[in-house]
């Protein structure tokens, strides 16, 4: 049975966040904030979810140093999993971001992560180990702190122990509706932005999701604050 690389992990985080509606600045998020060795400088308009219940108490939130590792267990702090005093900080509606080297202990082997060998695309090295944030969260785990450029362009950060290339494409079907997954991924040592951008076709019953990736900050970047619901 043939396996399926996923996009990263997000086509699940997608289902969950693709079509939110968010109040967003004029601020396009600006490009050129490049990841310098092991830290990232984002400096990125923070945007908050229109369904937040309580806007004020989400805009005084302030540090988002917790990840969701465990279901079971929820939220920790990055500092288990980073070397570096890694710190995500939001101040006047900006997000800075300086994140250190992931543990040895929570690195993932990258065909672990993101899947098997599939038919027209090759990841190389297999072997290359990966820590992929979905995002960040507030000590309580309340708020969840996620990136993005808007509905069809979703973006996340990836640290790689070496230089990972991911490339080629395949398409699957299910039903009448057909998926085509582009891959055109060259992650540096250290820190990335991964994009993944979907388009779609209703009178041809498509969809595309194509991704690349950058070690500069992405034009028109947003850090977008929502209330979790995850119910971890």
């Amino acid at each position: 049975m043939k396996n399926t690389l996923k996009m990263f992990g997000i086509i699940a985080i997608v289902a969950v966040i693709g079509f939110w509606s968010v109040s967003c600045g004029d601020d396009d998020g600006g490009g050129g904030n490049t990841i310098s060795g092991n830290n990232i400088t984002s400096g990125a308009e923070v945007v908050y979810d229109s369904s937040i219940k309580n806007i004020t108490e989400a805009k005084n939130v302030i540090d988002y140093c917790f990840s969701l590792y465990s279901s079971d267990v929820g939220v920790e702090p990055l500092s288990k999993f980073l070397d570096g005093s890694p710190s995500v900080t939001v101040n006047n509606n900006k997000v800075t971001i300086n994140l250190g080297i992931p543990k040895s202990a929570y690195l993932d082997t990258i065909i672990d992560l993101w899947g098997g060998e599939i038919e027209g695309v090759t990841l190389n090295p297999i072997n290359a180990n990966v820590f992929q944030p979905w995002g960040f969260y507030s000590s309580d785990g309340k708020y969840f702190l996620y990136c993005q450029i808007d509905d069809n362009n979703d973006v996340q950060l990836v640290y790689v122990d070496r230089n990972v290339t991911i490339k080629g494409s395949f398409t699957e079907t299910e039903s009448d509706y057909s998926y085509t997954y582009i891959y055109n991924v060259s992650l540096k040592k250290g820190w990335n932005y991964i994009i993944m951008s979907r388009s779609y076709n209703e009178t041809t019953n498509t969809e595309k999701m194509t991704a690349t990736s950058s070690t500069t900050q992405p034009s028109g970047l947003k850090w977008i604050v929502y209330e979790d619901d995850w119910g971890y």
